[in-house]
């Protein structure tokens, strides 16, 4: 599919269509919605996520009160007009990242169906899109936000690039950083904020075809 490069609208419609049945998400955000049998939703959210479940069940158990607490700060999110995390929001995305074998794409993933126009879905695809395609995009006050995530994420002598994965304070300042640019490039290209990061995954699904590169590769400089 040809895909203009600033049609964000056309590549959040070619994600749904193409690389994920939309009903699923339906059918997690409308049990999210209600808190209803949240183990059930960990369930289908890490399947979805990395096609596997929970190691075990004081995993799920953990998760589950994890995901209570959630609901514990809904009015704190709501009165957010920065996108800034607050303590307790990184009290509870720690908690997420303290437990075996959830990553931050999981974690974000998980936040994401329980508040989506807070927490936008992080994962590689997404990531190299922002920063090795649309980092001209962004005002001076933002590139900050660039260069943290290249600094923590990037290995441009080797062409590579990883997430971390045991490095917290990292991590939360990484999430951070992209949750300011997808909030700015939502308002910049007039799209929903929920469905961001949806257009820079298929963005960079596209672009990697075309250009073969594997999931850890990105742009030498």
């Amino acid at each position: 599919m040809i895909i203009d490069n600033n049609d964000y609208k056309a590549a959040i419609d070619a994600f749904y269509n193409e690389d994920f049945d939309e009903n699923t998400i339906k059918d997690i955000s409308k049990l999210t919605e209600e808190f209803t049998d949240n183990s059930f939703i960990i369930y289908k959210i890490m399947l979805w996520k990395i096609g596997r479940l929970p190691n075990n069940n004081d995993d799920v158990k953990q998760l589950e009160r994890i995901v209570e607490g959630i609901k514990d700060i809904y009015s704190e999110i709501d009165s957010i007009k920065t996108k800034e995390m607050t303590d307790n929001i990184k009290t509870l995305l720690k908690e997420l990242l303290s437990i075996n074998g959830i990553q931050l794409p999981v974690a974000s993933t998980i936040l994401h169906f329980y508040y989506p126009s807070f927490f936008p879905i992080i994962d590689r695809r997404a990531l190299r899109e922002i920063v090795d395609e649309r980092s001209d995009a962004f005002d001076k006050n933002l590139k900050k936000y660039i260069d943290i995530i290249e600094e923590k994420c990037f290995n441009r002598k080797k062409g590579k690039f990883k997430i971390p994965t045991n490095k917290t304070d990292d991590l939360i300042e990484i999430y951070q950083s992209y949750i300011y640019l997808c909030d700015y490039l939502s308002k910049k290209m007039s799209c929903d904020y929920k469905d961001i990061d949806k257009a820079l995954y298929k963005f960079d699904k596209i672009r990697c075809k075309k250009e073969k590169l594997g999931l850890e590769d990105c742009r030498k400089k």
